[in-house]
């Protein structure tokens, strides 16, 4: 009874929580999508923000994908006529966007609170198990172009707290 209360009742964050979540051991199929390996020397980086990136309606991403991992595929042949031959995202994992000062979102995804679970606003739709399918989706389709993917993951920048909240 109360799970299903829990469902139905919008004032809870039960959709958006974190929660454990078992899914599939299967690597990631890179005999089907190779990473490329540009020499350092050669290599063009662009560092963007996923959600930013994507999530104005200029950025011409269809609206169900804006400021996801979908969306920043739509973006690939601009970012291949621009000439990258790598992305860096800026931090994609789970955080909480109120560890902030008051009045002020965190927007950039700094201090985490689950290494490498994507963050919900990056994934299309609630299904938790979705979400690693659309970041191999992205990955496999950044190979498939010849675009190398480096995460921007700072272990000095977490949650973590005490009881005076995050520091």
């Amino acid at each position: 009874v109360y799970k299903r209360e829990l469902a139905t009742n919008n004032s809870t964050n039960s959709d958006s929580c974190l929660k454990s979540v078992v899914c599939e051991r299967d690597q990631f199929d890179f005999i089907s999508h190779p990473r490329p390996r540009h020499p350092w020397g050669k290599s063009v980086i662009y560092e963007l923000h996923l959600g930013g990136f994507t999530n104005a309606p200029e950025s011409r991403v269809s609206s169900s994908h804006q400021g996801t991992f979908l969306g920043l595929i739509e973006k690939i042949p601009y970012l291949l006529n621009l000439g990258i031959t790598t992305i860096e995202l800026l931090p994609v994992f789970s955080f909480d966007p109120s560890d902030s000062p008051f009045g002020v979102e965190n927007y950039w995804g700094y201090s985490p609170v689950n290494w490498f679970t994507p963050h919900q606003k990056y994934i299309v739709g609630n299904d938790p198990l979705k979400a690693r399918g659309q970041v191999r989706k992205f990955i496999a389709a950044c190979h498939d172009y010849d675009i190398e993917v480096i995460l921007d993951v700072v272990y000095n920048h977490t949650s973590e707290g005490n009881k005076d909240g995050p520091i």
